[in-house]
């Protein structure tokens, strides 16, 4: 799995396995993909739904400094989008996420194995079915998520890229350059 990606083969194992769980019908845990900006957290999160989509199973990326609070995030994006829906939904940059909708989260992700979830919106529910969605997290600045929601997550850290990996990243970027034996 992940075999187009370079480098990163603790990501590729700990994703790999999350991606044959999902495949066998077993609850994948929200999982935290901790990296500095360039690593391939959001490049991971698309192979990792590439691995497990299926006609249904659509890709969701949301970035999370553009959500004003938990009642636009709900009406405008999870009952629209994801409720019942399978999903593979990604939070990009999640330490901006606003303090009410990380609160809910709280609720949400707290699923000691629970297949699904419904939490308290204004005067509704809603209901995370993870059944149906996998959740996946990202961000350069874990130190700004809050503690107790990072505890609920799993996480996945990415390791710098040595030069060998550079290189051949870089190549496979710009095909259109040429470079010269030992560049």
């Amino acid at each position: 799995m992940f075999n187009h990606l370079i480098g990163q083969d603790k990501v590729k194992s700990r994703l790999g396995f999350y991606a044959r769980c999902h495949k066998a019908g077993i609850i994948v845990p929200p999982i935290m993909l901790n990296a500095a900006k360039g690593l391939g957290k959001t490049a991971f999160a698309e192979a990792f739904h590439d691995e497990t989509k299926t006609e249904e199973r659509k890709y969701v990326e949301v970035n999370c400094g553009s959500i004003r609070n938990t009642e636009t995030f709900f009406e405008q994006l999870f009952m629209p989008s994801i409720a019942g829906e399978e999903r593979t939904v990604l939070f990009d940059e999640c330490h901006a996420l606003p303090k009410d909708l990380t609160n809910v989260f709280l609720t949400a992700f707290n699923t000691e194995g629970a297949k699904r979830k419904q939490v308290s919106i204004g005067d509704g529910h809603a209901t995370f079915d993870f059944t149906k969605q996998v959740y996946l997290f990202a961000t350069t600045e874990l130190h700004k998520l809050f503690a107790p929601l990072k505890d609920r997550l799993t996480a996945i850290d990415f390791k710098q890229y040595n030069e060998k990996e550079l290189s051949a990243i870089m190549t496979n970027k710009v095909d259109w350059i040429k470079y010269s034996e030992g560049c």
